[in-house]
C-alpha cells in the first residue's frame, strides 16, 4: 500500500475533505486508490487511510459521501483498535464458541452502526438509497461467496441459516 501514491483526484480530495469536517476527523489523511481491496476500506491505527478500489470513482458524489462517512465513522471510533483487541482474544480463546458467537455479533453491531452514522448525516435523500448504495456495492463483489461467516466448522452447521438470514435483514 505504501507504493501507491495518495490520489489527486480533485473530486474525490474535495469530497474527502467534506466529509471530513462533517465528521469531525482529522483531514490530513490519504486516499489511495488500491487494486488489493474490493470495497472501501480504512487502514492503520495511528495514521489511518482510506483504501478504496479504482472502479469506486464511477459513483457520484452523493454516494462517494455516503461511503466516505461510513469508513470515517470507523475511524472515529476506533474500530481498527478494537480489531487488533479483538486480534488478541482469538489468539487465546480460539477454541471457545462463545467467543465466535460474540465477535460476529460485535462486528455486525459495528458495522450497524457505522451504517447509523452516515445515514444520519444524509440531508435530503431518503435512507433508502444508502441501502440501494450497498446493494449495488454488493453485485460488484468478486464470484464467491457474498457473505463471510466467521464461526468454527462444528457449529456453522447448525447457526448458519439463521447467522445468514439475520446478517441480510440487518
Amino acid at each position: 500500500v505504501k507504493r501507491v501514491a495518495a490520489c489527486d483526484d480533485p473530486r474525490l480530495r474535495q469530497v474527502w475533505d467534506a466529509c471530513c469536517e462533517e465528521a469531525g476527523v482529522r483531514n490530513d489523511m490519504p486516499i489511495r486508490r488500491f487494486d488489493g481491496v474490493q470495497q472501501p476500506a480504512v487502514m492503520g491505527l495511528f495514521r489511518p487511510q482510506l483504501l478504496i478500489p479504482p472502479q469506486i470513482t464511477d459513483l457520484n458524489d452523493q454516494q462517494l459521501r455516503m461511503i466516505m462517512l461510513h469508513e470515517l465513522a470507523h475511524v472515529r471510533r476506533w474500530d481498527i483498535a478494537a480489531n487488533w483487541a479483538l486480534v488478541i482474544i482469538r489468539s487465546i480463546h480460539w477454541w471457545n464458541p462463545v467467543y465466535w458467537l460474540a465477535a460476529s455479533r460485535f462486528q455486525s453491531l459495528r458495522e450497524q452502526s457505522c451504517d447509523a452514522f452516515a445515514i444520519r448525516r444524509i440531508e435530503g435523500q431518503p435512507t433508502g438509497s444508502y441501502s440501494e448504495l450497498l446493494l449495488s456495492l454488493a453485485q460488484h463483489q468478486p464470484p464467491g461467496p457474498p457473505w463471510r461467516v466467521t464461526l468454527p466448522a462444528s457449529i456453522l452447521g447448525f447457526f448458519s441459516s439463521f447467522v445468514r438470514k439475520s446478517a441480510i435483514r440487518n
